[in-house]
């Protein structure tokens, strides 16, 4: 408290010496020169309560990144925001990080996100769509306006998942001028990158179109050295966003948006540990080149994974936004969005050249919303907003262990149940909640979740 009061009484002491500067010397040329020199309160204007407004009349703790901030601050994908953003912290769910990231903020989150039927506690919107279910919010940032990250519980313009906060993301909208632009970079280990975007005016004054799109691939940086295993921790992904923007005329607009995502890389390397007697996690493997005691040690940037195929994320999406000036003093906006989302992870668990432990998670989301408000305009110094929102969301899940899949246990010469039994993961050993099949034991779970959400809220 001592800080703030010294700070203000010091920015008022520089106010009253700056004037009293002026009252002397006003017409002199340094003078008139010092004021033209002097810098501008730059306005920045946000939609944290869901309509523009300068961000210092916003009743919010809000971080506001513009198209700039985020290019100078390299900031590349939303992960990368918890650099800049105070107590905002991005972490990835479970082992695999399937169902995407745990987002904290101020160190409010649901950390317990394994199942994708959890909800979050800090709300991710795209373009004014709530993502229940986003695959990873570690989103791509190419072609963005604004990103707005709030801090600490939200009420309820944004509903009952913002007790640690909500992140915005706004794309860019189409223009009328016919403009483009497209980047392209280099780096080690092969990567390859290429973000751009063009639109131009279909009908003047009317229709508008803009396209958007980024590209990244770049090989693994683990070392895998078995003989024709590629080498993990890879990166193979794009997205794309279509944009169309109509003008019926003054007072009524439209935005209609498609998006589409996919990453399709090499693996997650699994480190197995260190070298113990009797191997790792009692299966008596070694981290060595053959899993045996007496096999070459690994480095730290190898693996010797057997288990390597690539995972795949897959996302699109469809937004279409309608803005109606009733009045001069009110506005409608509706908002109805349809997503969906698919994932396949298989996880190579043992981090081993032989087949001891497997994990595949198979994960599909589908989401339609409809958010309609109306919103006052005017100057008046009573503001207020009031609407009701819509969702309906389908998920289904599926993982499942395997052990032993393709491993001899018992040295009959066959991969089967009795592999399974001997290694005592069978019946009787309290591993009943699964089943076994004929290739060793595999445990599996897979259920689907449906929830309709309504709500009505205000503002004022």
């Amino acid at each position: 408290m001592k800080q703030r009061v010294v700070s203000t009484l010091l920015v008022a002491g520089a106010i009253g010496l700056a004037t009293s500067n002026s009252a002397l010397a006003a017409d002199t040329p340094a003078a008139a020169a010092a004021e033209a020199a002097a810098p501008a309160l730059e306005e920045v204007t946000v939609s944290a309560r869901k309509f523009r407004e300068d961000l210092q009349r916003t009743g919010a703790a809000v971080a506001a990144f513009s198209a700039s901030d985020l290019e100078r601050m390299n900031v590349a994908v939303s992960t990368d925001l918890q650099s800049f953003v105070p107590n905002l912290v991005f972490k990835r769910r479970g082992n695999s990080g399937a169902f995407g990231q745990v987002i904290k903020i101020r160190g409010i989150g649901v950390s317990d996100l394994d199942v994708p039927t959890s909800d979050p506690s800090v709300a991710v919107y795209v373009d004014g769509v709530f993502q229940a279910k986003a695959f990873g919010p570690q989103y791509e940032l190419f072609d963005v306006e604004d990103i707005e990250v709030l801090r600490g519980p939200q009420g309820t313009l944004y509903g009952k998942n913002t007790t640690g906060g909500a992140i915005n993301f706004i794309a860019k909208k189409p223009g009328f001028e016919t403009s483009g632009d497209i980047k392209v970079g280099l780096g080690n280990y092969n990567r390859r990158e290429v973000e751009g975007a063009f639109q131009a005016g279909l009908i003047p004054d009317r229709l508008a179109a803009r396209v958007a799109f980024t590209y990244t691939k770049a090989d693994g940086f683990v070392r895998n050295i078995l003989p024709g295993a590629p080498d993990l921790e890879g990166l193979d992904q794009y997205g794309l966003r279509l944009s169309l923007s109509f003008k019926a005329n003054d007072d009524l607009n439209f935005l209609l948006r498609y998006s589409r995502s996919e990453q399709h890389p090499q693996n997650y390397a699994i480190i197995a540990g260190s070298i113990a007697p009797g191997g790792i996690g009692g299966f008596g493997y070694y981290r060595t080149s053959d899993g045996t005691a007496t096999g070459t040690p690994l480095a730290d940037d190898e693996v010797a994974q057997n288990f390597t195929p690539r995972r795949r994320q897959k996302n699109q999406g469809v937004a279409f936004t309608a803005n109606w000036r009733l009045t001069p003093d009110l506005a409608l906006t509706s908002i109805s969005s349809w997503d969906q989302g698919s994932l396949f992870i298989p996880e190579g668990t043992d981090g081993a050249p032989i087949d001891v432990f497997k994990y595949i998670e198979l994960g599909k989301v589908r989401q339609v919303t409809q958010d309609l408000r109306i919103t006052s305009t005017g100057d008046s110094p009573f503001n207020f907003i009031a609407g009701a929102f819509y969702q309906h969301e389908v998920v289904f899940s599926s993982v499942e262990n395997q052990f032993f899949n393709s491993y001899d246990v018992n040295g009959d010469g066959v991969f089967d149940y009795h592999d399974c039994a001997d290694a005592s993961f069978g019946p009787g050993t309290g591993y009943e909640i699964g089943y076994i099949i004929n290739s060793g034991c595999r445990y599996r779970n897979a259920y689907d979740q449906i929830r309709n959400s309504w709500a009505v809220y205000s503002d004022m």
